[in-house]
């Protein structure tokens, strides 16, 4: 059997070092880039949600600025009806006495014009006899 002196040893675990590092350097690097994007994508995906939190909330104040507008428009419609639907019925009420006022008139002429038959049926039997 053959006998490992000092120098074989040194010579083996420099070796074994030179190999650990081959292989560990190559992958410390892929790891550090690896960190590096994942980084980089968090700051991208942070700035993107400031973005997209600031565009929500512009959107938020556009929709409250419509829905204030909306519920303005809307108080004054009831408002405007409220005010029409007394006008209609100051107006139904004033149809219904110019209504009768003008039923009244009509009577009261048919009672004259009635008279007045009369005389002009006395007077031209008057004229005819």
């Amino acid at each position: 059997m053959k006998t490992v002196n000092e120098w074989t040893a040194v010579g083996v675990l420099v070796t074994l070092t030179g190999l650990f590092f081959a292989l560990y350097m190559p992958l410390e690097a892929r790891n550090r880039r690896q960190a590096e994007q994942r980084l980089e994508l968090e700051r991208r995906l942070s700035c993107e949600r400031s973005e997209s939190e600031k565009e929500l909330r512009e959107l938020r104040e556009e929709q409250k600025r419509a829905l204030i507008e909306n519920t303005e428009a809307t108080t004054r419609l009831n408002a405007t009806i409220g005010h029409l639907a007394d006008s209609f019925a100051e107006l139904k009420n004033s149809n219904a006495d110019s209504h009768r006022r003008l039923w009244n008139k009509c009577s009261e002429l048919e009672g004259e014009l009635a008279g007045h038959e009369t005389r002009l049926s006395v007077l031209e039997n008057e004229r005819g006899k």
